[in-house]
C-alpha cells in the first residue's frame, strides 16, 4: 500500500501531461506561445528588428489568424525594399508551422474548445505586423513603408498620408504575387 502512495507522489508533477487532465489544453497553448515567442525573437534578431509581442489575430486585426507576432524596425524602406524582408519572414513562419508539431496540436486543441475555429493550420492563419518608426517615434513619410500586416494570405503595405501620421489605404498583394516578384528580382 505504501508503494502506491509514493508512486502517486512521484507521478503528480507529470500529471499535466495526461490528456484526461484539464490542464492539458493550457500546456499545449502555453508551449505553442512560448515557441512562437522564441521564433519571433529569433526572426527579429535576424532581420535587425525589435520583437514586441506574440498573440492571436488581434495583433493584425483579423480573428481568423491563429498565431501572430509583432515587430518594430527603424529601417527606411520602400515597398520594393520591404517585400523581400517580409517574404523571407512569411516563408520562415510557414516552415515553422510545418516543422513544429506543437502548432498542429494547438490548432486541434483550440478547435475542441471553440468549434467554429478551423483546426487546419495554413499560411492564411499566420499573422505578422511590422511597424517602422524613426528615432522620434514618427512614421516615415511616403514613399517609405510605415507598417506591414500579413494576414489572410496577403501582405498589406501601409504608408502615411502625406499631410499627417495617419495610415493611408494599404497596397496589398497575395503571398503568391509577392513570392513571384521576389524570385523574379533575383
Amino acid at each position: 500500500m505504501r508503494w502506491k502512495q509514493w508512486l502517486i507522489v512521484l507521478l503528480f508533477p507529470f500529471s499535466w501531461l495526461m490528456p484526461a487532465n484539464g490542464l492539458h489544453s493550457e500546456y499545449i497553448w502555453d508551449t505553442a506561445f512560448r515557441n512562437l515567442e522564441k521564433f519571433g525573437q529569433q526572426l527579429a534578431k535576424k532581420n535587425q528588428l525589435v520583437y514586441l509581442n506574440r498573440g492571436l489575430g488581434i495583433l493584425v486585426d483579423n480573428r481568423d489568424v491563429a498565431l501572430a507576432i509583432s515587430l518594430m524596425g527603424r529601417q527606411k524602406l520602400t515597398i520594393e525594399e520591404t517585400r523581400p524582408l517580409i517574404v523571407g519572414m512569411v516563408q520562415e513562419f510557414i516552415n515553422l508551422m510545418k516543422s513544429d508539431p506543437t502548432f498542429e496540436a494547438y490548432m486541434q486543441e483550440t478547435h475542441k474548445h471553440t468549434s467554429w475555429y478551423d483546426p487546419v493550420m495554413s499560411p492564411k492563419r499566420i499573422g505578422i505586423k511590422v511597424s517602422f518608426w524613426d528615432a522620434n517615434v514618427d512614421r516615415y513619410p511616403p514613399p517609405y513603408v510605415s507598417q506591414v500586416k500579413v494576414k489572410e494570405g496577403k501582405i498589406f503595405y501601409y504608408q502615411t498620408k502625406s499631410d499627417s501620421q495617419f495610415l493611408d489605404q494599404p497596397f496589398s498583394e497575395t503571398f503568391e504575387e509577392a513570392f513571384a516578384l521576389v524570385r523574379s528580382s533575383k
